[in-house]
């Protein structure tokens, strides 16, 4: 059986900055493919930054109910290495975000930031297409032969909206943890 790690408000906000970090290191390498026209492992990293920052607001969740218990543990863990619950929660905070910090979403930022469970399934779909071979009835399709400079071009703008709206507002709630938490526990 797996060991779950023990989770503290010190291991989260480590766990936020080298998400962080990670995210933004995924969306470069997305960048230099794109730009070498290697489209499909491009959009599997801008996916895969995508989920990073959903794992951001996943340890969020998690540091400001303040409560480092063994089933809270189990919890937390389940969530931060769920792609559907990453992808979820990275598209639900960064509306907030963006609305906090800009104050007004123009209809392109709230397209971007946006989409269905539908839209979802085929960005998750897109991901293991983008590095599998697979048969569809008689055919046999290679990732390049389903992922190009078009799928790569629908998912660019959100993985780079949301890296750069997840690393300013993180700046500010690590810095003010206590504060979020205190908050969180008024009634």
């Amino acid at each position: 059986m797996r060991k779950i790690p023990e989770i503290n408000q010190s291991v989260l906000i480590n766990c936020v900055e080298k998400c962080l970090q990670n995210a933004r290191e995924l969306f470069d390498e997305a960048e230099i493919l794109k730009k070498n026209k290697k489209y499909p492992r491009a959009y599997t990293l801008y996916h895969l930054s995508i989920e990073e920052i959903g794992k951001v607001f996943v340890i969020f969740k998690y540091l400001i109910q303040d409560n480092y218990s063994e089933e809270n543990s189990i919890k937390f863990n389940r969530e931060f290495t769920d792609h559907k619950t990453k992808i979820k929660t990275s598209r639900n905070i960064e509306k907030i975000m963006l609305f906090l910090i800009q104050s007004e979403l123009t209809e392109e930022q709230f397209n971007i930031l946006t989409y269905s469970k539908e839209a979802i399934e085929k960005f998750n779909k897109f991901k293991n297409l983008s590095l599998y071979c697979f048969i569809d009835t008689k055919s046999v399709f290679k990732p390049s032969d389903i992922i190009g400079l078009e799928e790569v071009n629908l998912i660019k703008p959100n993985s780079e909206l949301r890296l750069k709206l997840s690393e300013r507002f993180c700046r500010l709630a690590v810095k003010d943890i206590d504060k979020f938490i205190s908050l969180s526990k008024e009634k």
